[in-house]
C-alpha cells in the first residue's frame, strides 16, 4: 500500500514563501504605523526633544527619546519608547496585534523613574 506524502517540497515551498511574504508586508507597512501611532501620542515631548540614534549615549539632563519598532513575526509588531529628562525617565514597551491597520495594543511593560 502506497501514501501519499503530506508535506511534498512544493508545499513547503508555498508555505515559506507566503509566510515570509507576510512578514515583510507587516515589517515594511505595520511598523511605520505603530511608529506614527507612538509618536502621537507622545506628540508635545516629541516636538520640543531631540531623538536619540539607535546607539547613542544619552547626555545627562538633555530631555530625549527614542522609539523603536520591531517586527518579530506576521501580524505582530513591538514598540520601545523611552523618555528621559534628567533624573525623570518615562518607558514601555507595546505589542500591537497588525491585520491592515493596528487593531490591538497591549502594554507589556511600563516604568518611571
Amino acid at each position: 500500500m502506497h501514501l501519499k506524502r503530506i508535506f511534498t517540497k512544493r508545499w513547503v515551498a508555498i508555505v515559506v514563501v507566503c509566510y515570509l511574504a507576510l512578514w515583510a508586508l507587516t515589517a515594511f507597512i505595520g511598523c511605520p504605523q505603530a511608529r506614527r501611532r507612538i509618536l502621537r501620542r507622545h506628540a508635545r515631548i516629541a516636538n520640543t526633544t531631540r531623538e536619540l540614534a539607535r546607539h547613542a549615549v544619552y547626555e545627562c539632563c538633555a530631555p530625549a527619546y527614542w522609539c523603536r519598532t520591531t517586527c518579530y513575526a506576521p501580524f505582530l509588531v513591538t514598540t520601545s519608547y523611552d523618555f528621559k529628562a534628567g533624573r525623570y525617565a518615562d518607558g514601555y514597551t507595546s505589542v500591537f496585534l497588525w491585520l491592515g491597520t493596528l487593531q490591538k495594543e497591549i502594554v507589556v511593560s511600563h516604568y518611571i523613574t
